[in-house]
């Protein structure tokens, strides 16, 4: 299924490449991004894995009970979720991030959890922080790098 579902997402984000080739002059002459896109990113999940283990552990936990999640898992949840965040983190600080496929599992990953916390806790849809329309930008820049990379990618076999 996942080889699937990473089949009809390249398919369905081919179109866009070309339009990315044509229209990103930085990619096109071989440039790099400017670092702060991904020390920023990296910040974001860092930030998103240690914080609340540190410091918001039992409102975390109240959000997993929130969404349904069994006293059983909610600490496995949280844990795994606060682990993968931290990961991401480090792997964009790493050579890494020039894989597409970080930038798509990282787009699969926040869109997800925003889905989840819109339907679960849809009261976070009219919060006056908007902590969920803030996924809007980063999942565009994720999109972005991950056919960014793509592309970069695909010059370097051909």
């Amino acid at each position: 299924m996942t080889a699937t579902y990473h089949q009809s997402i390249d398919n369905a984000l081919s179109k866009n490449e070309k339009a990315l080739d044509e229209k990103t002059l930085s990619n096109k002459r071989g440039k790099t991004l400017p670092k702060y896109i991904y020390l920023s990113l990296s910040l974001l999940w860092l930030y998103s894995g240690l914080v609340p283990v540190f410091f918001a552990k039992q409102q975390s936990l109240q959000m997993l009970a929130e969404l349904g999640i069994s006293d059983t898992y909610q600490s496995l949840v949280f844990y795994l979720a606060a682990l993968l965040d931290v990961v991401f983190g480090l792997l964009i600080l790493t050579k890494y991030r020039q894989q597409p496929l970080l930038w798509l599992a990282q787009l699969v990953v926040v869109t997800t959890y925003s889905l989840i916390v819109a339907v679960g806790l849809p009261e976070n849809l009219l919060h006056p922080f908007a902590p969920l329309i803030k996924n809007i930008p980063i999942i565009a820049i994720l999109l972005f790098l991950y056919q960014y990379h793509r592309v970069s990618v695909n010059r370097q076999t051909h």
